[in-house]
Parts: structure tokens; sequence; C-alpha cells
């Protein structure tokens, strides 16, 4: 069976669901703080980690942020369940963020044990954590358009915002792009800016917000640009000169 690591500050569950997942057979390390969890990560493997969000003070958020940020760190390719409310915000922000699944409550037993199963069966954590992002991605999309019915076609890809598309089919306007660089925020301005250089994970940690943020500005320049993807956001700034000379 697995290794499962439990951090999470509520006691009663914390204690819980570890005889849950014992009972089935795995063996189970629970921690009550975020601090343990790296450490813990860099000693004997560790299979899954269960994550609660109710930890104190963004410790989840950020004990995530570091585990699957740009930058390598152990255990950056354990897959990542999240223990949060019934919140959509949270809920895509974890998906972005590169938990591979995100639990409600109430929490049941159960629940988690098929959970845990269900992430262990389910092939290489990278490919689920990209699964993940897709469909927070995606419910990203539906919510900034009002809610109406979801289409599989504008279903937006994360490679689009990682990774630069070398054939990204005819460019918008590069001058109406320009003139309406003065309806960007000032924050939308230097994000503009940092992708001149990085991607947008990097860009993330550069400027100290979370990536799901990013993600979220991103949608927002292109309406507002009229640039039609972040592909061709990226490749008017860095192949066309958009931000000055090219």
């Amino acid at each position: 069976m697995a290794t499962v690591l439990i951090v999470d500050g509520v006691g009663g569950r914390r204690a819980r669901l570890a005889a849950a997942l014992a009972a089935e057979g795995h063996a189970v390390e629970a921690v009550p703080s975020a601090l343990a969890g790296p450490e813990r990560l860099a000693g004997d493997a560790v299979n899954v980690v269960l994550l609660a969000l109710s930890l104190p003070g963004g410790a989840a958020w950020r004990f995530l942020a570091a585990l699957k940020g740009p930058l390598p760190s152990p255990g950056s390719d354990v897959p990542v369940l999240v223990l949060g409310d019934d919140d959509a915000e949270q809920r895509i922000r974890s998906g972005i963020e590169g938990a591979v699944e995100y639990l409600g409550p109430p929490h049941r037993d159960g629940d988690v044990v098929v959970a845990v199963q269900r992430t262990l069966e389910g092939g290489p954590e990278l490919e689920q954590r990209r699964a993940a992002q897709r469909r927070a991605l995606a419910e990203l999309a539906h919510q900034e358009g009002g809610g109406g019915p979801r289409e599989e076609a504008v279903v937006p890809r994360l490679t689009r915002f990682e990774h630069r598309n070398r054939t990204p089919g005819p460019l918008p306007a590069l001058m109406t792009a320009r003139e309406r660089l003065g309806t960007l925020t000032d924050a939308q301005r230097a994000l503009v800016e940092e992708l001149a250089a990085r991607s947008a994970s990097e860009a993330a940690v550069h400027l100290g917000v979370s990536r799901s943020n990013v993600y979220a500005s991103l949608r927002r320049i292109v309406r507002k640009l009229e640039v039609g993807s972040v592909d061709h956001l990226r490749t008017l700034i860095r192949d066309h000169g958009l931000l000055g000379e090219p």
C-alpha cells in the first residue's frame, strides 16, 4: 500500500482520517503544521499528500506553491489532494496551483479513502496535475463568461499559458493592441512587462501573487487588448515590440 502524509491543523479530523487510511493498509503520517511537511517530503518516499486549506495564515497555499512552483523542490512529483470548503474560488485556485483533486466538506472518511485510491491509480502525477489545471482554467473561463453553458471548444489549455506557441496563426493588428495598452491598470501593465522575459508561473513568483490570479489577469488583458489569446499576446510582446521597439 501507499504512504500518505496528512497536513492538517484540525486534530480530530487529522486523527480520524489517519485511522481510516491506516485501516485500508496505508502507512500514514499526520502533522499539524505545513512547516513539518517539506521536511517529511525530503525524507522517505511519500505517495500522496492530504493538505487542509484550514491551516492558519495561508500556510497551505504557501506549501502548495512551494511544492508545485517553477523551482525544483523535494516531493514536487507527489500528488496533493486538498481538503477545502464549499468554495468555488478555493477549488479553482487549488487546481491551478497544482493539486490533483479538491475535496469539499464534509470530508467523510470513505470519500477521502476513495479519493486517495483514485489518485494512486490515476497515472503519473504530472498528467493528473495538468488535467486538474485544465479543469480549473475551464471553470475560471466559465465563471468569467457569466456562467452560461460550457462549450468544449473554448476550454483553455494550460500549455497556452506556460509555453510559447511557435505557430500562433494570424496576429491581431499590432497598432490596435498598442493603442489599447492605455486601458490596462498598473497591475495589468506590470504583468504584461513580466511576460517579456518570464513564463506565467515565474511572473507569479516574481510579482508575489498566486498563479490563479495571474491566469485570471491574463484572460482580462487579452480581452482588453483584443489580441485573441495569451499565445498571441506573448508573441506581440516578444517578437513584435508591443511594449516598445521590436
